[in-house]
């Protein structure tokens, strides 16, 4: 059948998938700097309601890539500086995990004071947007 990552069914399915697994935290891939906010939101939602009925479902970070700083402004404003779903949000050293480029010059001081920032998939980035200079 068509499949639609916003459709509640598909979105419980996948989580009660997930859950029963064991999986302890997924990341979105918004590597091509589209955040899709009706979906993301779709899936905290679902999240929340199974969690309301005792179902541990995994948490939730997010990894970029192009226009990382960018991506990642999109992504805290939409959801976590309005504290969205705080309680579904991967912890990591005390704070919301996002995996994106450190030494994009876009990335705001909001940002790197809100989360643990890792590094994901450094060789999708290009060497100049890596190098020290």
């Amino acid at each position: 059948g068509y499949y639609r990552s916003e459709d509640p069914w598909v979105l419980r399915r996948d989580l009660q998938m997930l859950t029963n697994a064991k999986v302890d935290f997924i990341y979105l891939d918004v590597t091509n700097h589209f955040i899709y906010p009706k979906t993301v939101k779709a899936l905290f939602e679902m999240g929340k309601k199974m969690r309301s009925e005792g179902i541990p479902t995994p948490d939730i970070t997010f990894t970029t890539n192009s226009k990382s700083g960018e991506t990642v402004t999109k992504i805290y404003n939409e959801f976590y500086r309005k504290g969205l779903y705080k309680d579904q949000w991967f912890m990591w050293d005390g704070k919301p995990l996002i995996m994106a480029n450190p030494k994009d010059k876009k990335l705001t001081k909001t940002a790197r004071n809100f989360f643990t920032i890792k590094l994901a998939a450094p060789t999708a980035f290009s060497s100049s947007s890596l190098s020290t200079t």
